[in-house]
C-alpha cells in the first residue's frame, strides 16, 4: 500500500508512506525492476529513502 502526502506549508515537499506485509516483502520490493528504475529516475529529486518503522494506529481513506 502506498500513501503520498505533501506539506501544506511547503507543497514541494512530499512524503511517501509505503506499507509492506513483512520485511521479506520490503526486501523483494527493493530488488524489483520497477524500484530500481524509480531510483535511477528520481536520484536527483529524492533527498532520503530512510525507512522508519512504525505501528499502525488508524489507516483509511479521506472522507469526501
Amino acid at each position: 500500500m502506498l500513501y503520498a502526502v505533501s506539506d501544506k506549508d511547503n507543497p514541494t515537499q512530499v512524503k511517501v508512506f509505503e506499507i509492506y506485509r513483512d520485511i521479506d516483502a520490503y526486501r523483494l520490493h527493493l530488488e524489483s525492476e520497477h524500484f530500481k528504475q524509480y531510483k535511477a529516475t528520481t536520484e536527483r529529486m529524492v533527498k532520503s529513502l530512510k525507512p522508519i518503522r512504525t505501528d499502525a494506529i488508524a489507516l483509511g481513506a479521506k472522507a469526501r
